[in-house]
């Protein structure tokens, strides 16, 4: 049996306010964190940047420590070029992650390092993106804290096939 081929075509960051804001409680294991301005996804080669819109973060925490991602996010460009990302994936909250989680400063992780992986389905109602409306994405996460608490989040989007 052939190994798909992934190709690299999409990277996109974003940022939040420090620590989670709508964190679980004892009636219910859902949380959400927001982007704030200064998120964009670019293309691989970074010929093309959009920017981020609006974002939200949806996380179902487990007693696994392994978590449930439901998010969405909108990119824009100047020329009205447009991304919308809908995705789901898992995170495995180890002790590293918890640390970033928690906005200590100078933490974070890189690609393959903990697992945080989600299978974005990405839609464009512009010519120039068009294409991604029949294809199969995977992408990898990592995550670091910034100087002044914020999280940054990183996905490298790969196109199966």
């Amino acid at each position: 049996m052939a190994t798909p081929k992934l190709t690299h075509v999409f990277t996109a960051v974003m940022t939040t306010a420090p620590g989670i804001h709508a964190a679980p409680s004892k009636y219910s294991n859902m949380a959400a964190a927001y982007v704030e301005d200064g998120g964009y996804i670019t293309t691989a080669d970074e010929t093309v940047k959009l920017k981020c819109i609006g974002a939200s973060d949806w996380m179902l925490i487990h007693d696994s420590n392994t978590h449930t991602i439901d998010a969405r996010a909108s990119f824009i460009g100047e020329d009205g070029t447009n991304l919308d990302l809908k995705y789901m994936g898992k995170i495995t909250t180890t002790p590293h992650v918890m640390d970033i989680f928690s906005c200590k400063p100078g933490k974070e992780f890189q690609f393959g390092e903990e697992y945080y992986y989600t299978c974005p389905q990405i839609s464009s109602r512009s010519e120039k993106f068009a294409w991604v409306n029949d294809c199969v994405f995977l992408a990898m996460g990592k995550l670091r804290v910034l100087e002044k608490g914020n999280m940054e989040l990183q996905y490298r989007i790969l196109k199966v096939g």
